[in-house]
């Protein structure tokens, strides 16, 4: 009975210290598995951290950019930290690229697809109200936005791992829904503008007239010279163009 008891003891002692070496030995694997696969993050330049250390001083971490660039404590800061990180000249000339640049896909994903959508908003104003918008309004939006926005989004991204704006609904979240939207809109877009473009027809003097002048013939939309508009009148250049088609 001595003996069974004894060996017992051995055997517990013995499968203690296996469990115990396997314990040990699967926390090890664990420490050096997520020490290979935890990329390192990449170093960050001068002006960057100096982005941060403001960033940081004005508690970034409890705020949005908004609150940020309303406090009283960022209007006492000299005028170049302010421009420091309220602007980024990079965001503006880049747009959502920009944001691709410090991986920040979801965020460059949205910004695109409200390019394309008011892309398409002012196509359409512009075939309806026959008039010409300037050029710089249709990438005025995503240049202003990441100009704005992309320093406070890679403090965000870098301090807080965010992806993505927190006031915004979960299926902005994921990546599959971002990249369609960003596809879908790209494709109302181009077929928005490619109806306008069937529907718009120009003289041959006003093709090449920086600025003719834009007629709305029943739908369609003509483009003649001031001398043409003014010698044959809008009737029967509009009766010229029904005859054509």
């Amino acid at each position: 009975m001595h003996g069974l008891i004894k060996s017992i003891g051995v055997v517990n002692h013995t499968w203690l210290a296996r469990a115990y070496q396997s314990a040990h030995h699967n926390i090890k694997e664990k420490q050096m598995t997520s020490e290979i696969t935890i990329p390192n993050k990449k170093p960050l330049s001068k002006k960057w951290q100096r982005r941060f250390e403001l960033f940081e001083q004005l508690d970034a971490s409890n705020k949005t950019r908004s609150e940020i660039v309303s406090s009283n404590e960022f209007r006492q800061l000299k005028f170049r930290e302010r421009s420091l990180i309220s602007m980024n000249y990079w965001g503006f000339f880049l747009g959502p690229l920009y944001y691709f640049y410090h991986r920040m896909p979801l965020k460059a994903c949205l910004i695109l697809a409200i390019s394309f959508i008011w892309s398409s908003i002012l196509i359409t104003i512009e075939h309806l109200a026959i008039i010409t918008i300037p050029s710089i309004v249709f990438s005025a939006t995503s240049s202003v936005i990441a100009a704005l926005y992309v320093n406070f989004d890679v403090y965000r991204k870098h301090t807080h791992g965010e992806v993505m704006w927190p006031k915004f609904p979960m299926w902005c979240h994921h990546k599959a829904l971002m990249i369609t939207l960003a596809v879908g809109a790209f494709i109302i877009n181009v077929g928005i503008g490619a109806f306008i473009t069937t529907h718009e027809y120009y003289s041959n003097a006003a093709s090449s007239d920086f600025f003719p002048a834009k007629l709305n013939c029943s739908g369609k939309v003509l483009y003649v010279t001031d001398d043409e508009l003014s010698y044959i009148g809008k009737p029967a250049l509009c009766n010229a163009l029904d005859n054509l088609e």
